[in-house]
């Protein structure tokens, strides 16, 4: 590190603004003759004597909240929802990604705007969101006659002799397909 007095040679702009705080806050210097000694801004050395980090350290610390291993598990969960047919929204996504943080710190601070698109975008490879209006259209595409056929027989087939909620007991296309209408 540099000696007290004198003028800093330092290529490191990390290092120059350390040195421009440690000027004023440990020997009394102005902040324009710490930045005069130091080589680094003004600014730089004001915000790094109220504690703040570079900004590329705030940025690095900001976009990851949850460990490796969280988002892991969090991808498996939304994976497995999605092969039992039930996609998570993005709300959803977000609320299980707050739960797993207020484990950790029953205080933690909600995720940022962009956390969801920077958690799809790191897992790209493996999830692929779809917005209201795609899932809305692989559903239509989905309920064809051969479907809605099967589903029924499975409804009043052999199975249908098992004791039953109240509510399937009272299952009829008609039903079906006006809760379907009024969604």
């Amino acid at each position: 590190m540099l000696q007290h007095g004198q003028k800093s040679q330092a290529v490191d702009p990390d290092a120059c603004a350390a040195y421009g705080a440690e000027l004023v806050l440990s020997h009394g210097y102005s902040l324009a003759a710490a930045a005069n000694s130091s080589g680094a801004a003004r600014e730089t050395i004001r915000r790094r004597t109220l504690g703040q980090g570079s900004r590329a350290e705030q940025q690095r610390t900001g976009e990851q909240r949850l460990t490796r291993i969280e988002e892991d598990m969090l991808v498996k969960f939304i994976m497995q929802l999605e092969l039992h047919g039930f996609p998570m929204r993005r709300s959803d996504v977000e609320i299980s990604a707050l739960a797993l943080l207020r484990e950790q710190d029953p205080a933690a601070t909600p995720l940022g705007t962009r956390w969801f698109e920077r958690f799809i975008k790191r897992h790209s490879n493996l999830l692929a969101f779809k917005t209201k209006a795609s899932l809305s259209r692989e559903r239509s595409r989905g309920l064809t006659a051969a479907s809605a056929t099967h589903f029924f027989d499975l409804v009043s087939g052999p199975r249908a002799s098992f004791p039953r909620p109240f509510y399937l007991s009272k299952l009829t296309p008609c039903l079906v397909i006006y809760s379907l209408e009024t969604l």
